[in-house]
């Protein structure tokens, strides 16, 4: 247990040092690996809050791609909630720090956030559960 909680801090030492951009890159190209359709951003930087979109079980899913190196910014959450809203698609929030409980997904209706466990079990293939929307 204490070998996998070292490894596991590890990754998230080095994902909050990565570049923004690599960040993103990782999480779309970790989304597509799983066999859904993504669609990238032209841009890495000034793409309006959206990195890129995929397809899942035919629903449409905008991504946004945080690297934090603490608590998330509740101003992002709720402006890629808007846009979601305002879409009207689903949003993944995905990030690499703590969701403190005013910006938990339970409190937007068009986004799910990924992070921690979830985020690992993104980046090494396992199987994405995005049950909240079903």
């Amino acid at each position: 247990m204490a070998n996998e909680d070292y490894g596991r801090a590890k990754i998230f030492s080095y994902l909050r040092k990565v570049s923004p951009y690599v960040f993103e890159e990782m999480v779309l190209t970790a989304i597509k690996n799983k066999g859904h359709t993504i669609t990238r951003s032209k841009s890495y930087s000034r793409d309006g809050g959206i990195d890129g979109q995929c397809k899942i079980d035919g629903e449409i899913y905008l991504i946004q791609s945080k690297r934090y190196k603490g608590h998330i910014n509740r101003k992002h959450v709720l402006a890629f909630d808007r846009l979601c809203h305002s879409k009207d698609v689903f949003g993944l929030f995905v990030h690499t720090d703590k969701t403190g409980a005013k910006s938990n997904a339970k409190h937007f209706y068009n986004i799910d956030m990924i992070s921690g466990d979830r985020l690992l079990k993104l980046l090494l293939d396992e199987p994405l559960d995005l049950s909240r929307f079903k």
